[in-house]
């Protein structure tokens, strides 16, 4: 006969195997999951398992722009746009130069004095360039186009019209960019010089590097200027830029100006990033630019191309300001965007001022050093497209916090 406390112990040791056992088949299943095979259930509802609908996201993913001729808005009706010189257009797109190039760029001047007319006179300068025609003691328009473009050099280039849209393609007959930032702007420029009796154009070298052109070029070449056009803005909607660079660069009387003309019912005012004008307002240029929608789309990819239809509308609106607004100068003192930037100076830096653009109380002077007011915007422009800061954020680094910065990120 068993006693009683032998058969408990039998069975405490009984029950802690089986709690032991069960712990061992618990190990290999997920938490949160039933133990029951899916056949089970199959063979338990007669039928198969209903599909899980998953929820949908609440957000859509971001996801680059792709162009689509669908895209392209429609000019403004009622508007009779130049008609579009295909020679020029071919001639003026098959140049090539990429930044910081000096052959390439000497070539390019060459090609362009090669479009222009006899009554031109030109002047070339540390690989930048003016164009005057007519009298340049007189008051005039002046246009600004740089001259390079973030693309490669490529062999064998070739361009194609579809559905009023200009392609670029390589000796493989691979898409390549067209160049349209700034060969849009270059196209305006030499069509001005053609069709006007009065004006004057800049073409400036190195814009996408720095605005290394603008930021050397002399002022006084935009002496008897009226005001000041570039058209080197991307045409996703139809924007008049005064205001880039951080800087104001135009009165808010030309702006109301343009944006009365006819030509200009679908456009409106926007904040440009990076560009000519910006550069030479820093630099306290006292009359009013602007910055136009030029008909490139998908700029600095090889994705990039240019509608035609756009294109002649910036070239319309550029002759239009030129016949009404042309013969007298639309003053502007060039002033920060945010004022509470004015006079700033870094607590980690006693020499900030020497190289930002410092305005006094009238702000009627400019002082800077040109070389490093150029590795400034060399290291801005490179920290503002990878998208480590703003543009208006870097005003309150130091130069050689912006170059240790963008040298980090190998961006330099």
């Amino acid at each position: 006969m068993i006693n009683k406390t032998q058969s408990d112990k039998k069975n405490n040791m009984s029950n802690k195997k089986n709690k032991r056992n069960k712990k061992s088949n618990m190990k290999n299943v997920t938490v949160g999951k039933p133990i029951v095979s899916k056949a089970i259930v199959v063979k338990a509802l007669g039928s198969s398992l209903p599909s899980v609908v998953k929820p949908q996201a609440s957000y859509k993913p971001w996801q680059p722009y792709r162009f689509d001729v669908a895209d392209i808005e429609p000019t403004p009706v009622g508007v009779e746009l130049d008609t579009c010189d295909l020679d020029l257009l071919h001639s003026v797109f098959m140049i090539q130069n990429p930044s910081n190039n000096e052959a390439c760029n000497n070539h390019a001047i060459h090609c362009i004095r090669d479009l222009l007319s006899k009554e031109c006179t030109v002047v070339v300068n540390a690989g930048n360039m003016i164009v005057h025609k007519g009298n340049p003691n007189t008051i005039r328009p002046f246009y600004v186009a740089h001259m390079d473009q973030v693309h490669d050099y490529v062999p064998f280039m070739t361009l194609d019209i579809r559905d009023e849209v200009l392609y670029a393609y390589d000796g493989n007959e691979d898409q390549t960019g067209t160049g349209g930032d700034d060969k849009c702007g270059i196209y305006v420029a030499i069509a001005m010089l053609r069709t006007l009796e009065n004006c004057s154009a800049v073409f400036v070298r190195d814009e996408e590097v720095g605005c290394v052109g603008s930021g050397s070029v002399p002022l006084g070449w935009f002496k008897n200027a009226a005001f000041v056009i570039q058209c080197d803005r991307n045409n996703t909607s139809y924007d008049i830029i005064a205001k880039t660079n951080g800087m104001v660069c135009a009165s808010d009387e030309f702006v109301e100006a343009m944006l009365a003309l006819p030509a200009c019912k679908l456009h409106t005012t926007a904040h440009g990033s990076i560009t000519d004008i910006g550069a030479l307002a820093k630099r306290g240029l006292g009359v009013s630019m602007i910055n136009l929608s030029s008909g490139y789309y998908e700029a600095h990819s090889s994705r990039e191309v240019v509608s035609i239809p756009q294109l002649m509308l910036a070239t319309t609106i550029a002759r239009h300001a030129a016949v009404l607004y042309g013969n007298a100068v639309w003053d502007h003192t060039p002033t920060p965007l945010y004022p509470s930037y004015q006079g700033y100076q870094s607590p980690k830096s006693a020499t900030h001022k020497a190289y930002v653009p410092h305005y006094d109380a009238e702000v009627t002077e400019v002082k800077w050093d040109a070389q490093q007011w150029v590795r400034r915007e060399k290291a801005e422009r490179a920290l503002a497209k990878a998208h480590v800061m703003d543009e208006f954020s870097c005003s309150s680094y130091t130069l050689q916090e912006l170059e240790n910065l963008a040298h980090a990120h190998n961006l330099l």
